[in-house]
């Protein structure tokens, strides 16, 4: 809610995800910090490339919006290109003019989703915020690429 707290939490944790051992390397690059835009570029198991939009607007009251981007453009990617997840689309999100999400735990679209909402879960994002960190959803990630889960 706070632009410089927002600003210094922000750029806080993406040092402490640049300082965690193994997260970044080969499979996972930093490819650009632009306070609140993040973009990290991720390797696939079948040695293709994705390109994450982070959103940190508002990082000190709510998740970080990641959406797949084109990675010459930055803007939406084409219907052909969209990822997958399991072999399969990742669902879409009615609160979100049914565009489709990524959907993972700990980013805004997740919580916002009708089925992942706090009274259908009982799971609050209030309740992980304190000690979730940015390097832990960018390792999640990770590891659904890492495994083909996410492709």
């Amino acid at each position: 809610m706070h632009p410089a707290l927002c600003r210094r939490l922000s750029e806080t944790q993406l040092e402490e995800a640049l300082a965690r051992e193994g997260l970044f390397g080969d499979r996972v690059e930093l490819e650009e910090w632009a306070y609140p835009d993040l973009y990290v570029r991720f390797r696939t198991t079948d040695g293709s490339e994705r390109l994450l939009h982070f959103d940190l607007t508002n990082y000190d009251f709510q998740p970080a919006a990641v959406e797949a981007v084109d990675p010459a453009s930055r803007g939406p990617l084409a219907e052909s290109e969209r990822m997958t997840r399991d072999g399969g689309e990742f669902p879409d999100n009615p609160l979100l003019g049914g565009r489709r999400f990524l959907c993972v735990a700990g980013t805004r679209a997740y919580y916002m989703h009708p089925g992942h909402r706090p009274q259908v879960t009982g799971e609050r994002w209030e309740a992980r915020r304190y000690g979730f960190r940015l390097s832990d959803l960018i390792s999640s990630i990770s590891g659904k690429f890492a495994s083909g889960s996410w492709r």
